[in-house]
């Protein structure tokens, strides 16, 4: 009772069932199994989306698909706009070098 604070004692949960409600517990050989299935190409975008809207039971790796998805969009942006940031610095070089380039021949 001096550590709960009035609230009633946990239970322990049985093996492999969170207490918070979160489904099943995501053991390490499930998590190894997810990072493999995520590491090949095609797959994993296929992979991602069943287990973000195919109703999944676990929380855990639903919320890990979000971040990762997340993460991939944020990622995506960044890399576009620095593309097209580089490309058009290397087109202001090579339009330069080409106006000199036909300045130089006779």
């Amino acid at each position: 009772m001096y550590g709960n604070y009035g609230r009633p004692p946990r239970r322990p949960s049985p093996r492999g069932v969170s207490q918070r409600g979160y489904g099943e517990e995501m053991t390490l050989g499930k998590w190894m199994g997810t990072f493999f299935i995520l590491l090949i190409p095609g797959i994993n975008i296929i992979a991602m989306l069943v287990w973000l809207f195919g109703g999944g039971k676990n929380r855990s790796r639903v919320n890990y698909i979000r971040a990762a998805l997340l993460f991939s969009v944020i990622l995506t942006v960044i890399g576009v706009i620095l593309a097209f940031t580089a490309g058009n610095i290397i087109w202001g070089y090579l339009k330069e070098l080409i106006e000199k380039s036909q300045n130089f021949i006779p």
